[in-house]
């Protein structure tokens, strides 16, 4: 008796913790948390939500828009930063509060990517492999999906793992997977791997007019491989750092000279981590925003407001912004002139 007692107490405790939890947390449902759909001009994408005073960074949605992962980087000192993946999920017709997904929150874990027909999360990771015929310290883990829920992690394998460090994962609509890979002058080149009867090809590196620089990466395929956005450091005509840039795939397999995609894009800051829909309709992408004038206080600030300054979106730290697909369009037309 006294144990079915223990139990039930065990599961209220839970429950009101769980509850407690949800207080101060928005009820959020339909599609991508409820945000209002950007339009042609990119917004923070769930301000307070996923955008917070956290560094944000390569959010992706399950195909059926009823699961959100993203990763964090925070400090554990002053000059170590650690990864680590969030998600969210529907349950009961109710958006969860970010928590650190069950397979992440030990090791530096970033970049995850569903497979378009959501059988699959794709993550990169420092976790050790226990290979030692893999040298590289960043690899592809790959998670099944069983059930409601995942199978435990697995490294993705040959012949994408390897001596090479590897990151950034995206995926085609026909599986073909885009990532970065270190080069021997320890640079990054964007390389595909084409999916094959449910194999992984040999990597081909992708030609100059997309590897243009030394550093290249992280670069987002869009669901039928029609372009590419890759973030790129190094070039002349940058806005003063890492920006995006995008490039137009033909049916022949040729890619066009990688175009700067502008101010609406691009600031004098770190720009990566670009994620499409899978049903190619929103871009979402890190940054850290556009200069803002700083125009004073008009009464003393409290404590309270500064902690609430530092918690909130579009101040010191990246956020996830989205727009709407359509502007490609736009690019694709001033590219063709």
């Amino acid at each position: 008796m006294k144990k079915l007692i223990y139990i039930i107490y065990a599961i209220l405790v839970t429950a009101t913790s769980i509850i407690a939890q949800q207080k101060d947390f928005p009820q959020l449902t339909g599609p991508y948390l409820g945000q209002k759909p950007p339009g042609m001009t990119p917004e923070v994408f769930a301000p307070g939500i996923v955008s917070t005073g956290l560094q944000e960074i390569k959010p992706t949605f399950s195909p059926d828009g009823k699961e959100l992962y993203y990763s964090v980087s925070y400090a554990v000192t002053p000059t170590k930063y650690k990864y680590a993946v969030i998600k969210m999920e529907i349950i009961n017709n109710i958006w969860s509060k970010p928590e650190v997904a069950s397979f992440s929150g030990i090791y530096d874990d970033t970049s995850p990517c569903f497979h378009p027909d959501g059988t699959q999360l794709i993550f990169e990771s420092n976790r050790p492999l226990g290979d030692t015929s893999n040298t590289a310290k960043e690899n592809f883990w790959v998670l099944h999906r069983v059930g409601d829920g995942w199978s435990k992690p697995r490294p993705l394998g040959k012949p994408i793992n390897g001596e090479k460090n590897v990151y950034g994962p995206s995926l085609a609509l026909n599986g073909n997977l885009y990532f970065t890979k270190k080069t021997d002058d320890e640079g990054d080149a964007i390389f595909r791997s084409k999916y094959i009867v449910g194999q992984y090809q040999m990597p081909e590196k992708l030609p100059e007019n997309v590897n243009s620089v030394k550093h290249q990466f992280d670069a987002c395929i869009a669901p039928d491989e029609s372009y590419l956005i890759v973030p790129v450091y190094g070039r002349e005509d940058s806005k003063g750092s890492t920006d995006y840039y995008i490039t137009f795939r033909d049916e022949h397999d040729n890619w066009s000279p990688l175009k700067n995609m502008g101010d609406l894009f691009n600031t004098k800051k770190v720009e990566s981590g670009p994620y499409i829909t899978t049903d190619g309709k929103y871009i979402f992408f890190q940054s850290y925003g556009f200069d803002r004038e700083y125009k004073g206080f008009e009464k003393p600030i409290t404590y309270s407001e500064i902690t609430k300054l530092l918690n909130s979106p579009m101040h010191s730290s990246s956020d996830i912004y989205w727009v709407d697909a359509k502007i490609i369009e736009e690019l694709k037309q001033k590219e063709l002139k």
